[in-house]
């Protein structure tokens, strides 16, 4: 581990004046919805590699990584797990560029994932405008957790000029777009109410996002879209938006929920 740190230290130095791009799966653009095959090195083909460098034997490994039109990871990727590294770049493949697609209407908005090996003790999973900052330490110990990442992807998506949603609303949208795009569902902590748990909207952000599923599933309304689009246009949120999509206020859908006992499959 020490001689890995001090190669990794050699590579960063390197890093500063060459930085290599590379494509996972080929190169080629496949659709967003087609799964792509990694390249990504094993843990003892970047040592070799890292041991290469060292003695002067082989250009710096690229830290760079290009998947697709929308996404780059920037970082070490033996940072993680060869098996989670792996499901963060399905993510960035197949997720990302649907969402894009759904929430931008196709604009060319990329972002950066970067794999932050000394963020130990901070967010598991944050975004600063198009970057997003994914804790290695604690995704390798909580291994099941990988889509905390579509939460990342949402926020870069769901922050608006206009001020003006309630915070209980952003989280249920982040957490309702987690659970529709979910790839580990198996063994995450996030799981979403079956039925109405007793607790309001406004106090449970999983309540509010189970709602937000329920509305969607019952009253067939993309109504994610629909605030997302609301709270972007210059005017920002207005309770008539939910009346405007489903033809109900936001209190007679909500006292529909209760009485649903919604069951999610």
């Amino acid at each position: 581990m020490k001689k890995r740190a001090v190669c990794f230290a050699v590579a960063m130095v390197v890093l500063s004046t060459v930085l290599t791009a590379c494509s996972i799966g080929g190169g080629s653009q496949e659709p967003a919805d087609k799964k792509q095959t990694s390249t990504a090195l094993s843990y003892s083909e970047k040592a070799s590699y890292y041991d290469q460098l060292v003695a002067g034997e082989n250009d710096p490994i690229p830290l760079t990584t290009a998947l697709n039109s929308a996404v780059t990871i920037e970082g070490d990727a033996t940072l993680l797990e060869d098996d989670l590294y792996q499901k963060v770049v399905n993510l960035a493949n197949q997720v990302f560029p649907r969402m894009r697609s759904r929430f931008r209407e196709n604009t060319s908005l990329s972002i950066s994932i970067v794999l932050d090996g000394s963020s130990a003790g901070y967010s598991p999973c944050y975004a600063v405008g198009n970057t997003i900052v994914l804790n290695t330490d604690w995704l390798n110990k909580h291994p099941t957790e990988c889509d905390v990442l579509i939460e990342a992807f949402a926020t870069v998506f769901f922050t608006y000029k206009n001020e003006t949603a309630p915070e209980w609303l952003l989280s249920a949208m982040k957490l309702c777009v987690r659970d529709e795009y979910g790839q580990n569902k198996e063994g995450s902590s996030l799981k979403l109410p079956e039925h109405y748990n007793g607790n309001p909207y406004d106090k449970d952000k999983t309540s509010a996002a189970a709602f937000l599923k329920w509305i969607r599933q019952s009253q067939q309304v993309d109504i994610v879209s629909r605030l997302h689009f609301q709270l972007a246009s210059t005017e920002g949120y207005k309770l008539d938006v939910w009346q405007s999509s489903t033809g109900k206020t936001l209190d007679q859908l909500w006292a529909a929920y209760k009485l649903s006992g919604a069951n999610y499959d």
